[in-house]
C-alpha cells in the first residue's frame, strides 16, 4: 500500500532508535509485509509442524475476497455505519467496512487516553 512509510520510514526510525541494520531490516520488512501478504504460504518448521499464514491484503482493496473478510486487519480507518446517509453512494452500493465521518466508534474512542510506552 505505502512502501515509503511502512518500509522506508519504519527502517529509518528503527536505525535512529539505535537498532542494528539487520534488526532495522527485520522491523521494516515486518511492517511492509502486512501490505504484501496476499497469498497463502505453507511452510514446515524444523519440528515438523505445518504453518500457514493468514492473508492480510488483496491486490484490489476495493474488492476484498469474501473468504478472507474476517481476517482483514483494520489498518488505518475506523469502520462506521455503512447504512448512514453520510456514506450513501449514488449507485446505491455499500461496503460493510465503510468509514463514516465522525462515526459512533470514532466518537466513542475520541475521549479515551492513549498510553504509549516510554521509549528508552
Amino acid at each position: 500500500m505505502n512502501i515509503e512509510f511502512h518500509y522506508y520510514i519504519t527502517k529509518y526510525l528503527a536505525l535512529e532508535a539505535g537498532f542494528e541494520r539487520e534488526e532495522a531490516e527485520i522491523i521494516a520488512y515486518s511492517s511492509q509485509f502486512v501490505d504484501d501478504n496476499f497469498a497463502i504460504v505453507k511452510t514446515i518448521t524444523p519440528a515438523g509442524k505445518i504453518y500457514e499464514n493468514a492473508v492480510t491484503q488483496t491486490f484490489d482493496i476495493t474488492k476484498p475476497e469474501k473468504n478472507y473478510i474476517r481476517r482483514y486487519i483494520l489498518f488505518h480507518y475506523v469502520p462506521g455505519d455503512p447504512t448512514s446517509a453520510k456514506v450513501q453512494r449514488k449507485d446505491g452500493k455499500m461496503h460493510l467496512l465503510m468509514t463514516t465521518a465522525d462515526g459512533n466508534y470514532a466518537q466513542e474512542n475520541q475521549n479515551r487516553t492513549l498510553v504509549m510506552p516510554k521509549l528508552v
